[in-house]
This record gives C-alpha cells, sequence and structure tokens, in this order.
C-alpha cells in the first residue's frame, strides 16, 4: 500500500513534483519494483527536501520523510534532480562531476534509473504539471564548443564537473580517456594534477573510446548498456 505523506514537504523545490509521479509510478508498479530494485533510499534535495522511497518492504511507498533505515543515502541539488529525472542527466555522469553524493550501497545506486523509469508515464497529468514546473529552471546546455554534435552538451556538462571537482576526481580516476565521436574528439584528463578537459587535441590516453554520435547520447542517457556496446 502506498504511504506518501506530504507532512514537512517544501513545496517550492521543483523536485517535489517528480516524487509524486514516482509515488504515482511505484503505486501501479511498486510490487514489481520491490523485486528488482531491494532497498530503501532517501533523497536529501537541496535546499531543503527529503523523500524517502522504500523499495524493499511490500508493495513500495515514497515518503515525504527521512527513512528509518537508508540503503542508500543521495544529496543533490533540486535543479539537478529535475535534471535527473528527466534524462538530461546521466546518474553515472552526474556523480563523476559531483553533482551526486552517494553513502551507502553503490549496487542500488547502479537501479537508479530503473525507479526513475516508472515514473515517466505513470500520470500524464502529473508529469506534464512536473515538466512545466521545471521548465523555469536553470541548468541550460552550453554551446558545446562549437561543435555541431549532439554529444557536445554532454561533454559540456563533464568540462564544468572537471573544474569544480577536477582535484577530488584526479585522486580517484587517475587516468586519461579520450572519446573518438563522429570526427571529433573529446579528451578528459583526470591524471594531471586538478584535471583537464581538452576538444580536438592530440596526446595520449590510457583508454580511447571509439563511439557514434548517436550512441553516446544513448549511453549517457542510459538507453545503451556499455557491455552490450
Amino acid at each position: 500500500q502506498l504511504a506518501f505523506s506530504s507532512h514537512h514537504r517544501t513545496m517550492a523545490l521543483k523536485s517535489a513534483a517528480f516524487f509524486d509521479l514516482m509515488a504515482d509510478g511505484i503505486k501501479s508498479q511498486g510490487a514489481d519494483l520491490v523485486k528488482k530494485v531491494n532497498g530503501v533510499i532517501q533523497f536529501n534535495v537541496t535546499p531543503g527536501g527529503v523523500w524517502s522511497i522504500d523499495l524493499k518492504n511490500g508493495s513500495g511507498s515514497v515518503t515525504a520523510a527521512a527513512a528509518p533505515k537508508a540503503d542508500l543515502t543521495i544529496t543533490i541539488s533540486d535543479d539537478d534532480f529535475v535534471a535527473l529525472s528527466q534524462e538530461k542527466l546521466n546518474p553515472q555522469q552526474a556523480f563523476m562531476q559531483g553533482k551526486i553524493k552517494i553513502k551507502g550501497n553503490m549496487g542500488l545506486a547502479m537501479k537508479l534509473q530503473t525507479v526513475m523509469k516508472a515514473a515517466r508515464g505513470a500520470n500524464p497529468a502529473l508529469e506534464a504539471k512536473a515538466k512545466a514546473l521545471a521548465s523555469g529552471g536553470g541548468g541550460g546546455a552550453a554551446a558545446g564548443g562549437g561543435s555541431k554534435l549532439k554529444s557536445a552538451p554532454i561533454f559540456d556538462q563533464i568540462e564544468a564537473g572537471i573544474k569544480a571537482q577536477g582535484a577530488d576526481l584526479v585522486k580517484k580516476v587517475n587516468g586519461i580517456v579520450r572519446f573518438d565521436v563522429d570526427g571529433e574528439n573529446f579528451t578528459i584528463d583526470l591524471k594531471t594534477p586538478g584535471g583537464a578537459f581538452r576538444r580536438n587535441a592530440d596526446g595520449k590516453a590510457d583508454l580511447t573510446v571509439t563511439v557514434s554520435d548517436d550512441n553516446f547520447v544513448a549511453l549517457q542517457a542510459g538507453k545503451l548498456n556499455p557491455q552490450q556496446a
């Protein structure tokens, strides 16, 4: 049975409408999601919002409160959560950029998109409301460095993440990855102190990935599995 409390909810947050969507999705698909996910996820949405998604007990629930015992706690800004819900931000990409802070079961974090997908289409009226609320939010894509590739805004986001979190990412990754995408290349240097991002530059990479523009976009949107690709 769905338990969704509005007590203490920060209604000013744009993400509130997306949690309503997830509540509807869990209401219709909860039992199946519990089998797939088997965990309790708490979202700390800055500034000031807390929601818990229980996909471990019964047929699932969404509550606007902290979980008594969460298997995974995710801290994320309101704007970034909206982008995540709209598939404009990939969970793994967001983590690499420092936009998501994760504490707990990392395996459960990999199932996050399963939860998000359950919400989409569950209630068309609510989805329209959520999109309308989100439309006033920031987070628009950058110009892509003059590139016409559809993947360019994604690389812009990666570049911004490196500028903000480069030193920490270098400690975690310690490698240089080059993406060759339909005649252009993008180098993510997480080995040089502070990190760096380069477009269409020569240089030695520890890993070179050749992928089409469409497939890179699908990969980042979680619509294409890296192993299958």
